[in-house]
């Protein structure tokens, strides 16, 4: 995580006490460099000041912050703590709009997507986050946090003055912003903590931007904006489809989220959801030839005094004993004592800037701090029980039921310490009740509900806007411009992933800006695979260098052959050497080939029978509950299935059937269909059927 901070004033021109104010930034990033301890940077302009403590995750050494950009006669600046995850798909249509990245940091390309697309463009945005931008052409301050909420991001007004921070204190360094509680603090801490009404910061004054919303900042005063809430709507899909979906979209966001330029690690407590999240991870580190660090953590003589409750019934050594087996990890176990667990909670209070979960808390830091010894990235299974229904409230009815949060039954802890007189002031009871109520007024419902569905739904949107978020709570890459990138237009093996023409365009815009060699990777998919002779074709563009298949000869008469352009020749006389080159008759039958396919129009052909397999597809396996995906182009299909398994038996059916047919992609989870370009329409059709047969269990 990264700490961002910041000021902006329209009545002052911090130019005038240029020293004073730098000072204040400066105080601001120290005030949170246990968020970012990797660097410190401020800028300081006459309406606004921003100021981040760095932890270096991607680019390590281009990647400082705050960033600024111009582009378009458009200038703006950003400070940014959080993660994209999509930030790759989005920057083909940024560059082929002519912005030009001097980094490789998702800091970079969020900045540019606001100057194209404007304030709107955060619900582009796959991740977690809060960031501010400054916009010097519309004289505007942005905050921008992410859906679920999982970045903080705290603001405060003082006269014409506008403060914001990822934590509390960073305001406080402001010479307007003096830290105080009144009695909305104390009912906040006392009737909902250890969580918080979304968008209270607890402090006087402070205020929190809400997830899924952004703040305006402007001479013309302050504006919220909601870009995302959480929706509404039936569940149709069937059980064999949820799962896949489920599958889908735990496997995607955990390899998205493995993308870093420093170790990533994992926290294994023998759970089911750390338990997925290790799998997951440790299967993905395992296909780049990496061993995954895992690290689990107990406390001093847990064997001795353990006892089980509804939260834990039991231990979780065991289980992560037997994760260990499967995943070979390199696992490290650690222990807290009862003593460096008592040393923990104050760090733990200052950390949040307020009362949190005691022993929660501070044995989560203690062990955090032991990790960031070995990693600076971790994943964790956090929060999958207040998506998927884990807590005792989510299936017990005296707790489903109760007439407010389900979590906080017995108040009698906290009124305890309180005099009489105070307890009437606060009326911590009636407080806790108002925010329980006016949150279930907010739960989006369907008509025809059951009561009991429609109270589990206000259980589920409960916790994931309340007890979520106070587990939240707790809370670029150095790389030298490459030589060359190497593609495949269409990803064949890869699963058969189709790149858009706007892409490669894109692409080769991007090679030529950079002066960057684009080598294109046409084995599979030359050869007029795809409609065109070369790949490439239906972009418009011209690689600087491409292999063609190796069957160009035709069997048994392998042939490769590597072209480029003139200007990049340097070899000499006899370096041009491969391992099907030079054999005569693979030469004669390559002629041959090529003679062939333009007296018979196999480009066009091959675009003719690709429509066929698209209308046979859509029409008989498209929908199929076993399939995720159908794509492909010209006379290369892929049908995706839920995982290796399925495919497997597909294909095992298909060839007792007479059907030939390999597989690809993740897993293995993708039937591809590749044809021989001359297959005649019959054959075609044939082929096809059986595949359908196949899948359908035949």
């Amino acid at each position: 995580m990264c700490g961002i901070s910041g000021f902006c004033d329209f009545s002052l021109n911090y130019y005038d006490k240029k020293p004073f104010w730098e000072t204040i930034l400066v105080q601001m990033h120290e005030t949170l460099k246990h968020r970012g301890p990797d660097q410190a940077m401020i800028d300081l302009q006459p309406h606004v000041g921003l100021s981040h403590a760095r932890l270096s995750i991607r680019d390590l050494k281009s990647g400082i912050q705050p960033m600024t950009r111009t582009f378009h006669g458009k200038t703006c600046s950003i400070v940014y703590n959080g993660e994209i995850y999509n930030h790759r798909e989005l920057l083909p249509e940024l560059q082929a709009a002519g912005y030009r990245f001097t980094t490789t940091s998702d800091t970079e390309i969020i900045l540019c997507a606001y100057m194209h697309f404007g304030k709107d463009f955060v619900e582009k945005l796959n991740g977690i986050f809060a960031f501010a931008i400054w916009d010097d052409t519309t004289r505007e301050l942005l905050l921008y946090r992410d859906r679920a909420g999982t970045k903080p991001l705290f603001y405060t007004q003082t006269g014409s003055s506008f403060v914001f921070g990822s934590e509390p204190k960073a305001l406080f360094c402001h010479p307007d912003v003096t830290p105080s509680i009144d009695k909305n603090s104390l009912q906040e801490i006392l009737a909902v903590g250890p969580a918080r009404t979304s968008g209270n910061g607890v402090f006087t004054g402070v205020k929190e931007v809400m997830p899924g919303h952004y703040h305006i900042f402007c001479p013309d005063g302050q504006h919220d904006i909601l870009y995302w809430d959480l929706p509404c709507r039936e569940h149709k899909d069937s059980y064999v489809q949820t799962v896949q979906t489920v599958s889908f979209l735990v496997r995607d966001t955990v390899e998205r989220q493995m993308v870093s330029d420093v170790p990533v690690c994992t926290f294994l407590s023998g759970g089911i959801d750390s338990s997925i999240v290790t799998a997951l991870a440790a299967r993905h580190m395992q296909k780049e030839g990496k061993i995954l660090n895992t690290f689990s953590f107990d406390f001093s003589e847990n064997e001795k005094y353990f006892k089980s409750n509804a939260f834990q019934p039991e231990r979780d050594l065991p289980y992560v004993n037997r994760m260990l087996q499967y995943c070979k990890t390199s696992h490290t176990y650690l222990e807290c004592s009862q003593e460096a667990l008592f040393a923990a909670l104050s760090d733990a209070v200052t950390s949040k800037d307020l009362p949190g979960m005691t022993d929660v808390d501070a044995s989560l830091l203690y062990f955090c701090s032991e990790v960031a010894k070995h990693n600076k990235v971790t994943l964790t299974g956090e929060c999958a029980d207040e998506i998927f229904g884990g807590y005792p409230w989510f299936y017990r009815p005296e707790l489903m039921n109760r007439d407010g949060f389900p979590w906080s039954a017995d108040p009698a802890a906290r009124t305890s310490i309180l005099s009489d007189d105070v307890l009437r002031t606060l009326d911590l009871a009636e407080y806790s009740h108002a925010r329980y109520e006016e949150t279930l007024s907010h739960v989006p419902h369907l008509d025809g509900e059951s009561p009991e569905e429609a109270r589990r739904r206000d259980i589920g949107y409960l916790n994931i806007k309340w007890f979520m978020q106070t587990l939240l709570d707790d809370d670029h890459s150095g790389v030298e411009k490459p030589a060359a990138i190497f593609i495949e237009t269409v990803q064949a093996d890869g699963g058969v992933n189709v790149f858009s023409v706007e892409y490669l365009k894109a692409l080769r815009e991007f090679c030529d800006k950079n002066d960057i060699l684009m080598v294109v990777d046409d084995v599979q998919v030359g050869c007029a695979r795809t409609g065109t002779f070369f790949s490439f074709e239906r972009a418009g563009i011209k690689p600087d260098m491409f292999s063609l298949s190796k069957s160009i000869g035709g069997y048994p008469f392998p042939m490769g052959l590597a072209m480029f352009k003139p200007e990049y020749d340097l070899w000499k006389p006899g370096e041009h050497s491969g391992t099907f080159r030079g054999i005569q008759l693979s030469m004669v039958a390559a002629k041959a080939g090529l003679e062939f396919m333009l007296d018979n129009n196999i480009e066009a052909e091959t675009r003719r029978k690709g429509e066929i397999v698209r209308e046979y597809l859509e029409k008989n396996i498209d929908g199929d509950p076993n399939v995720i995906a159908t794509r492909g182009i010209g006379l290369l299909w892929g049908v995706e299935v839920k995982d290796d398994a399925t495919a497997g038996a597909i294909t095992a059916r298909a060839f007792k059937k007479g059907l030939v047919i390999e597989r690809a992609g993740r897993d293995n989870a993708v039937i591809k269909i590749m044809p021989p370009l001359i297959i005649s329409d019959e054959d075609l059709i044939a082929g096809l059927d059986i595949l359908k047969a196949a899948i359908d269990g035949e």
